[in-house]
C-alpha cells in the first residue's frame, strides 16, 4: 500500500472510530438525566457525598487497572502483527492475572483504610460508608476496562462506546430512580454506580469472549504475570495515569476537605457540564491509540505526525462550539440542576476552556 493510500486509510479509521465514540456521547445523557433528578430530589449534599466518595475511588482505582487498558493495545498489536496468536493469549492471561490481583487488593485496602483515613486524617466519618460501599466497584470496572481494551486493539470502537456511554449511563439512571423508592437521603446513589459498573462488565466480557476464546485466556493465566513483559510496560503507564487522574479529582477530594458537602455536590455539577469538552476530546483517543501503536510498531514517524496533526484540527473544530455555547448559555444549562448550580455559571466556562 502507498503512503498516500496509508495516510488516507488512517483518516478514515480516525474519523470511523471518532463518528462511532461522538455518537456514544449523546448516549451519556441519561447520565445528566440521573444527575438532574439527584440534584432535584435528594439535594446538594447527598450529590455531594456521591461525588466525593466516586472522585476518590475513581483515582485510587486507576492502581488497580494498573496501565493494562493502554499497554495491552500495544502488545496484542505487536502479536497480531507477527501473527503469533499463541503469544496474543500469553498478554491476555497475563492481562487477567495482574487484573486480578491488582483489583482485589486495592478494593480490599480501600474499604479497611477508608475509615481509618476519613475519621483520622479528614475528619468526615459521615462519608465512611460511601466509600467503603464504592470499594466494591473497583474490581467490575478494572475488568471492563481490560476487556474493552483488549478489542480496542482489534480497532474495534463500538464496544467502548455502548458499554460506557449506553448500558452503564442507562443502569445508573434507573439505579437512582430506584434508589429514590427505597432511601430518600440519596445514599443508595453509590449503590446506583456498583451496579452501572457491574452491568458494564458483564456487557464487555460478553463482548470479548466474540473475538477471543475465554477459556484459554484463564488457561493462561499464571502467577508469574506480575514479573513479564507486560507488567513492567504498564507499571509506569500506571503511575502517570494515576497522577493525571488525581491533578483532575484533586479539586473535588479538597473541596470535600475544607467546605461543605453541599458545596462539594454544586461543585461536582458544574464540573460534570464542563467536563463534556474532555469527554469530546475522549472521543478521538480510544482509536487514536491502536492506530498510532500500528505506525510506531511499523516504524513510519511521517503517519504519526499527520494523525497527531489531524486529531487536534478536529478536538478543537468539536470542542470550541460547546465553550462558545456555555459562555451564552450556561446559567440556562446549570439551571436545571436546581437554583444552588446557577452560582457556577462563570466556573463552568473557565473549567470548560480548561479541558481543552
Amino acid at each position: 500500500m502507498s503512503t498516500a493510500q496509508d495516510r488516507q486509510q488512517d483518516t478514515t479509521d480516525l474519523a470511523r472510530g471518532t463518528g462511532v465514540n461522538l455518537l456514544g456521547n449523546f448516549g451519556k445523557i441519561s447520565a445528566a438525566i440521573a444527575f438532574i433528578f439527584a440534584s432535584r430530589v435528594f439535594g446538594m449534599e447527598a450529590v455531594g457525598l456521591y461525588v466525593f466518595a466516586w472522585s476518590t475511588i475513581d483515582v485510587v482505582s486507576k492502581l488497580a487497572i494498573f496501565g493494562l487498558d493502554i499497554s495491552i493495545v500495544k502488545y496484542i498489536t505487536r502479536s497480531r502483527l507477527e501473527e503469533s496468536p499463541g503469544e496474543v493469549y500469553k498478554v491476555l492471561g497475563d492481562a487477567l492475572s495482574i487484573s486480578l490481583g491488582t483489583s482485589l487488593t486495592v478494593a480490599g485496602l480501600a474499604f479497611f483504610l477508608s475509615p481509618w483515613i476519613l475519621t483520622e486524617i479528614f475528619d468526615i466519618p459521615h462519608l465512611i460508608w460511601s466509600l467503603c460501599t464504592l470499594a466494591f466497584a473497583i474490581p467490575p470496572l478494572t475488568c471492563t476496562f481490560v476487556f474493552l481494551g483488549a478489542t480496542k486493539a482489534l480497532k474495534i470502537m463500538r464496544y467502548d462506546v455502548f458499554v460506557r456511554t449506553i448500558i452503564e449511563p442507562l443502569t445508573f439512571l434507573a439505579g437512582v430512580g430506584l434508589s429514590a423508592l427505597l432511601w430518600a437521603d440519596g445514599s443508595g446513589m453509590v449503590l446506583a454506580q456498583i451496579l452501572a459498573l457491574a452491568a458494564g462488565a458483564t456487557a464487555s466480557a460478553t463482548f470479548f469472549g466474540r473475538h477471543y476464546a475465554i477459556s484459554r485466556c484463564i488457561r493462561a493465566m499464571s502467577f508469574g504475570a506480575f514479573r513479564s513483559e507486560l507488567a513492567r510496560m504498564a507499571f509506569p503507564v500506571s503511575l502517570y495515569n494515576l497522577l493525571s487522574i488525581l491533578a483532575s479529582r484533586l479539586d473535588v477530594i479538597l473541596l470535600g476537605y475544607f467546605l461543605a458537602v453541599d458545596r462539594v455536590g454544586i461543585y461536582g455539577m458544574v464540573r460534570e457540564v464542563a467536563f463534556v469538552v474532555k469527554k469530546n476530546r475522549q472521543a478521538i483517543e480510544p482509536i487514536f491509540g491502536p492506530i498510532v501503536s500500528e505506525q510506531v510498531q511499523k516504524g513510519q514517524p511521517e503517519r504519526v505526525a499527520d494523525s497527531m496533526s489531524t486529531v487536534t484540527r478536529w478536538t478543537l473544530a468539536i470542542s470550541l462550539p460547546y465553550v462558545g455555547l456555555l459562555y451564552f448559555a450556561g446559567e440556562y444549562i446549570l439551571g436545571l440542576y436546581g437554583p444552588a448550580v446557577v452560582a457556577g455559571t462563570s466556573a463552568v466556562v473557565l473549567l470548560a476552556f480548561a479541558h481543552l
